[in-house]
């Protein structure tokens, strides 16, 4: 019987799910449904993480933190690594635990991506002010500006000018600390030739503007089943998340589809969140934002269906979903194919 074991938070929590306000997902069900799939699930919190077990071959199922300074996130990141290093087979891997909030990782993990099925928006990252300071001139604009971590259109911003666009920057960059700032000029009064080191340190991306869209689609994806949620702009806002025009349409054009259903398979991962957005004019889709963990699951519980691709054509399957069932499946699909290309 496989082996899979499944960090908890202090909370003792998991993922998350719409059922309860800041809960996570039923762990019994996903234990239950588990075993049900063949598997035995072992349920570990991270504070009960033993250093001498043996972790090679060890199917892991972890979470991230969106704590305000991903502190909790930097304690998770530790484990993660100490069990990658003894053998352990994190599932989402690592580097995709990294990405979470983290956008300019996110630009970085998708530079080779096809753009012929889906456009990466060209994006250019920085991680001080005075970076973007020195290579603003050579920047075209418009362009939305992100900070690196945020989710919910929190943290973005359309700049239509370099003026504009440095004066956003060195606001949502700031990293202002007294004690650094009294200790920056010390030094510079007392070292000849001190450099002041910059007070704005806050990541940022700066990723092309595409004009004219009506808004975009939330797609989560799961082994096979590719949930969709239609996100529509207000007339005054190019940021479609947090719009609050949401539908569940069923005429999803077979492009987002693909592009979504490329993309897990380009990223091996047995479940994603993707932000895609398309222009009907050129067929089109563009890679606007990802996630492999932590992401909202809207889409999935409320969505009355989800699109399935049999015999190589798109169809839709009129029922809900069970987010634990979907999650747990999608999971053991991955390994049993994982196990079979071994």
């Amino acid at each position: 019987m496989k082996h899979v074991i499944l960090f908890v938070d202090y909370r003792e929590q998991f993922y998350s799910s719409l059922r309860v306000s800041t809960g996570g997902m039923d762990i019994p069900k996903i234990v239950d449904k588990f075993n049900h799939n063949g598997f035995f699930c072992e349920v570990i919190e991270f504070s009960d993480f033993d250093v001498d077990r043996q972790w090679a071959g060890k199917f892991v199922l972890y979470q991230s933190s969106e704590d305000r300074g991903l502190y909790y996130k930097s304690y998770i990141s530790d484990i993660l690594l100490y069990i990658k290093e003894q053998g352990g087979i994190l599932i989402p891997e690592y580097q995709y635990f990294h990405a979470h909030e983290n956008k300019v990782y996110q630009s970085l993990l998708s530079s080779n991506v096809d753009n012929s099925i889906i456009t990466v928006p060209n994006t250019i990252a920085f991680g001080a002010y005075e970076e973007l300071l020195s290579k603003v001139s050579d920047i075209s604009f418009p362009r939305v500006i992100k900070l690196s971590s945020g989710c919910q259109s929190k943290g973005v911003s359309l700049v239509k000018t370099k003026r504009q666009c440095l004066k956003k920057a060195k606001r949502m960059m700031s990293s202002f600390n007294l004690v650094d700032y009294l200790r920056f000029n010390y030094k510079r009064l007392l070292k000849k030739g001190y450099s002041l080191e910059s007070l704005n340190r806050k990541k940022i991306v700066l990723q092309s503007f595409i004009p004219k869209l009506p808004g975009d689609y939330k797609v989560l994806i799961y082994n096979d089943k590719v949930f969709v949620l239609t996100r529509s702009s207000r007339p005054t806002d190019f940021r479609a998340s947090g719009s609050g025009i949401f539908k569940f349409d069923t005429d999803v054009p077979d492009k987002v589809l693909d592009a979504a259903n490329y993309l897990q398979t380009y990223y091996n991962c047995p479940y994603m969140s993707i932000d895609i957005a398309y222009e009907k004019s050129n067929d089109q889709c563009y890679l606007i934002e990802y996630q492999f963990l932590m992401f909202g699951t809207y889409t999935l519980e409320k969505s009355p269906h989800y699109f399935k691709k049999i015999n190589g054509a798109w169809e839709i399957v009129n029922e809900t979903s069970n987010l634990e069932s979907v999650f747990v499946d999608s999971v053991s699909s991955f390994i049993n194919v994982s196990e079979e290309i071994k």
